[in-house]
C-alpha cells in the first residue's frame, strides 16, 4: 500500500512538473509547439553486466522551438534464461528537457532530467543450485529511489511524420543505476517540409 501511495505521487508530481515546463516557456511569448509524437522503444539494459535484461517503453515529446520536453515510462525485464531466481524487473517514469538540432533529414538530440524507479531486486542467496541448468535462490526487495536521467538521440527523418533511431539513455541513482541502447521509431509532427522555413 506504501508503495502504490509512493508510485502514485511520483506520477501526479511528473505531470505537475512537466506542466509547468511547458507553461513557463510559453510566458513571454506565444505557446506554440513545432511538433508533437510517440515514440516506442525496445532495447537491452546493461548489456555487458551479469544483470542484463530487456527494456521496452514509450516516450511522448513535445518541440518547441529548439527544445525537446518529454515524458516516458518503460518497463525492465532480466533475461530470464539460466538466470536467477526470483527474476528482478523495475519500472521508470521519467520526465526530461532538452535540445535538438536539425531540422531536415538528419536530428541530433540531448536532453536530461529525472525519474523515479522502482521494483524488485534480489538481496541475499538462500540456496545454491546444483548441476549444469541448476537455479539460484535468493530473497528479493522492493526498493523505489529517485534517479537523474540523460539521454542522447541520433534520428533519420525520412517524412515529416516518421523517424528511426537509436537513443543511448541512463537513469543514474543510488539503489540501482542503468544504462541501455534502445531502437526508437518517433511517429507525429517530426518536421515541416524541407523547402519550408
Amino acid at each position: 500500500m506504501i508503495m502504490e501511495n509512493i508510485k502514485f505521487k511520483t506520477l501526479c508530481s511528473i505531470v505537475f512538473i512537466l506542466s509547468t515546463f511547458i507553461s513557463l516557456s510559453g510566458q513571454e511569448r506565444k505557446l506554440t509547439i513545432n511538433g508533437f509524437y510517440i515514440n516506442p522503444k525496445l532495447g537491452i539494459y546493461n548489456w555487458v553486466e551479469d544483470d542484463a535484461g530487456f527494456i521496452g517503453g514509450v516516450e511522448m515529446n513535445v518541440l518547441k522551438d529548439k527544445f525537446l520536453y518529454s515524458a516516458d515510462f518503460y518497463r525492465y525485464e532480466e533475461l530470464v534464461i539460466f538466470s536467477p531466481t526470483p527474476a528482478e524487473y523495475y519500472n521508470q517514469i521519467g520526465i526530461m528537457m532538452g535540445k535538438f538540432v536539425g531540422d531536415k533529414l538528419f536530428r541530433f538530440q540531448y536532453q536530461g532530467g529525472i525519474a523515479p524507479i522502482w521494483g524488485i531486486k534480489r538481496t541475499k542467496l538462500v540456496k545454491e543450485g546444483s548441476g549444469i541448468l541448476a537455479t539460484d535462490y535468493y530473497e528479493n526487495k522492493d526498493f523505489f529511489t529517485i534517479g537523474l536521467v540523460t539521454k542522447l538521440g541520433f534520428k533519420i527523418i525520412p517524412t515529416r511524420f516518421l523517424s528511426i533511431g537509436i537513443d543511448l539513455q541512463a537513469n543514474i541513482n543510488l539503489e540501482n543505476p542503468v544504462y541501455m541502447p534502445m531502437i526508437s521509431i518517433e511517429i507525429g509532427k517530426l518536421r515541416n517540409k524541407i523547402n519550408e522555413p
